[in-house]
Formats: C-alpha cells, structure tokens, sequence
C-alpha cells in the first residue's frame, strides 16, 4: 500500500515497470481490507491515468489466487495467462468517486 504518498496511475506504473507483466486497476470497499474478492467494487478495465492511487500490491500468482480470485471458481494459472509461471500483476486502487466529485 502507499503509506500516505500520493501517486498517480501513470507515475506507479512507471515506478515499477520491469516488475509486473500486467496490471489491473479496482475500486475497493475499504482500503485497509486490500484486494480480496469480497473488498473488491469493481473492475476498472479503461481510466485516466491520473486518477490518484490509494493502494496497490505487486501480486505473483499465489498472492493473486488469493486476494483476487479468492471465494470464486476461477484460479489464474500465470503460465497460461502470461507465459511465466513467476510473473506479477499490479493490482492498484482508485477512488474514482473523489475524482468525479473534484
């Protein structure tokens, strides 16, 4: 998580780069629940890059199967998805609704 430095989209993506194969942005319910399926409002597949961050977690494939497709019927295989069974994905939080309302 971001320990209370703010940090656009862009800017964490550039952070890390080198470090993740992908990425996938969220809006949680509660920010201090993380990324576990039931904290998880919804997907974000397209958004502007300079929405705020207000968390983010570099998983590889155990920590993904058990945050974000936990209490589901989906397991991601990294080897299948990626072609690297060690990859990582950026999982990273947004609170868009402060973002509509400025």
């Amino acid at each position: 998580m971001l320990n209370g430095n703010k940090m656009k989209i862009s800017e964490l993506l550039e952070l890390w780069k080198g470090y993740y194969v992908d990425y996938e942005i969220y809006e949680l319910f509660s920010i201090t629940k993380g990324f576990h399926t039931d904290n998880l409002k919804d997907y974000i597949s397209y958004c502007n890059t300079n929405l705020e961050v207000v968390g983010y977690e570099l998983a590889d494939e155990k920590d993904y199967n058990r945050t974000v497709t936990a209490n589901t019927c989906e397991i991601a295989d990294f080897k299948e998805l990626y072609g690297d069974k060690n990859a990582k994905v950026l999982l990273i939080a947004v609170d868009t609704e402060s973002y509509e309302r400025k």
